[in-house]
């Protein structure tokens, strides 16, 4: 009966992520946020954003993070954590497909290229969400 339980479970996990990719208007973003020694960095805050919808998570403590459901089109992905500057990306999510990025965070005095993250009013209302 553990076994069956196990299984089940397992079906389950396995299952939910692909029948979302399963109907040809979505695809998937997953990846790993890390600083620019290459650690993972937990609890970093994740949002996606496209004309047809937004989402946000946080990073498990590997510094992985993934949506399922994301619809077909341009998509921006930023991240965000405590001490670390914003970082933006952008790209195309297909139908059926899984887009892999690594998204880098600088420490806060690095003063290179940053991002205005874009599901929200200005970056204020950035910094309250993390």
């Amino acid at each position: 009966m553990k076994s069956l339980k196990l299984a089940l479970a397992l079906a389950l996990a396995v299952g939910a992520p692909l029948a979302a990719l399963a109907d040809g208007n979505t695809g998937m973003i997953r990846g790993i946020v890390r600083d620019f020694q290459g650690k993972a960095i937990a609890g970093a805050s994740v949002y996606w954003s496209s004309p047809a919808g937004l989402g946000k998570t946080t990073t498990d403590r590997f510094g992985r993070f993934q949506f399922f459901g994301v619809v077909v089109g341009y998509t921006n992905v930023a991240s965000a954590a405590s001490g670390y500057t914003p970082r933006c990306r952008k790209g195309w999510v297909s139908a059926n497909q899984g887009v892999d990025l690594v998204i880098q965070l600088a420490p806060q005095r690095w003063f290179g290229p940053a991002c205005t993250p874009f599901p929200f009013a200005g970056a204020a209302d950035f910094y309250n969400t993390i």
